[in-house]
This record gives structure tokens, sequence and C-alpha cells, in this order.
């Protein structure tokens, strides 16, 4: 798979931090390696994950929107959409994973996925460096 690398220019935020963010396509292994960093794995410190969806998919989600990467526990991701729910899926299409029994990720906006189903659904993450 391709990878690219984009920077952005360090900038100081309104609450005063100075962060850069790196956005990736990258293999699975790599993408794990920096949602380990991301989430406190390594150093303890955890960081803000966002990725975006840029095509049409078959969890119904939409295209041009991005999402908060809210865990990581080394198999699954835990996604929220910002909006607070997620458009119902299409007949033919997928359904989203829960993140735990008792929530309905198309009212509640939180869902979870794989990475593999994460590749699939995602074009770009963005991880707070």
């Amino acid at each position: 798979m391709l990878t690219k690398n984009f920077y952005i220019k360090p900038r100081r935020a309104k609450f005063g931090l100075r962060t850069r963010v790196q956005v990736l396509r990258t293999k699975k292994e790599d993408t794990r390696k920096k949602l380990d960093k991301a989430f406190g794995k390594v150093d303890g410190k955890k960081r803000m994950v966002t990725a975006a969806i840029w095509s049409e998919n078959e969890y119904n989600l939409p295209k041009g929107h991005a999402y908060t990467v809210m865990d990581w526990d080394g198999k699954m991701l835990r996604i929220r959409n910002p909006w607070g729910t997620n458009r119902a899926p299409k007949p033919e299409g997928k359904q989203l994973r829960a993140v735990d029994k008792n929530t309905d990720p198309y009212r509640t906006g939180n869902f979870a996925m794989t990475l593999d189903e994460f590749y699939d659904v995602f074009s770009e993450i963005c991880y707070e460096e």
C-alpha cells in the first residue's frame, strides 16, 4: 500500500498548546504502532486521533466527514461521530457494531470497528504528536 505523509505546520491552538498533526495512509502494522503510541501504550500520554471518510462505503457513513477515534484496545477502534447519530444502513449494507450491548450505534453515534474494517471505510487518520 502506498504511504503518504503530510505535515501540518505547528501552530498555537486556542487553548495554548502547540501541536503537530500527521495525516497518514500507511501499512496496517505501522498504523497499529501509531495507535498504540496515540493511546498511551508506549509513553502513557494520550493524544487526539481523528479519521475522515472520502468515499461511499458499505456502512452508509457520510463521505467528506471527520470522526473522533476514542479508543484502541489492540483489536478494536472505538469511533464517535461528532454529529451524535449515524444514518441508518442501506438494506444491502453492513451494520455498525455497538460499543457495548446496551447502546445503539445509530442513536448514540458511537461504534466499534476492527482495523481491517476501518481500512475498508476510512481514507485518512490524523494523530496529534
